[in-house]
């Protein structure tokens, strides 16, 4: 159950289905009159996908920002209707970047992880005032310490909700006959 004025956070290997229940949480708030913002970094939405779960995202609410500042700017700066349940959706904070990074390089990846953790703390609280729902997928890497999302430890601190999904592989056996 996902609870409005809460950030949820939807992690998973690539083709586990992320962006498919992005698609449904967006097609099931349009189905109660609400508004979907869709930030999409990765620029990959199929809208005719999307559409199976009863999305159907207006142009005017399609962004793709490419840094984390941005993503947050595009939380800040939205003002859908109240009294509805509303939805910003992000797929995939692993495809964002900093002004830093995009200018200069950011090997260690340091301040994508500050900029999230700056981000998260600040609007964590306006989601809570507005009471939407905001979820982002984020891609899961194996790092030297083990299984990691992109962004350092704020989206795992900050989420209050965290999905793993994950993909089933269904192995194919080889016939062999004999001749």
């Amino acid at each position: 159950n996902i609870r409005k004025g809460e950030f949820t956070a939807i992690i998973g290997k690539s083709g586990s289905g992320k962006t498919s229940i992005l698609s449904e949480m967006g097609g099931s708030v349009q189905s109660r009159g609400g508004k979907v913002r869709f930030m999409d970094p990765e620029a990959r939405l199929d809208e005719k996908y999307a559409a199976t779960y009863g999305l159907q995202i207006p142009k005017d609410e399609y962004f793709r920002p490419d840094t984390v500042s941005e993503l947050f700017s595009l939380i800040g700066d939205w003002e859908p209707p109240q009294g509805k349940v509303n939805l910003v959706a992000a797929d995939s904070l692993a495809a964002l970047s900093t002004d830093l990074e995009l200018e200069k390089g950011d090997k260690m990846g340091m301040r994508r992880a500050k900029e999230f953790s700056e981000g998260l703390r600040k609007y964590c609280r306006i989601i809570a005032e507005r009471n939407w729902i905001v979820a982002a997928s984020n891609q899961v890497r194996q790092g030297d310490f083990g299984v990691t999302t992109p962004g350092g430890m704020a989206v795992e601190f900050y989420s209050s909700a965290r999905i793993s999904v994950n993909r089933k592989t269904i192995i194919e056996k080889e016939k062999k006959f004999n001749k």
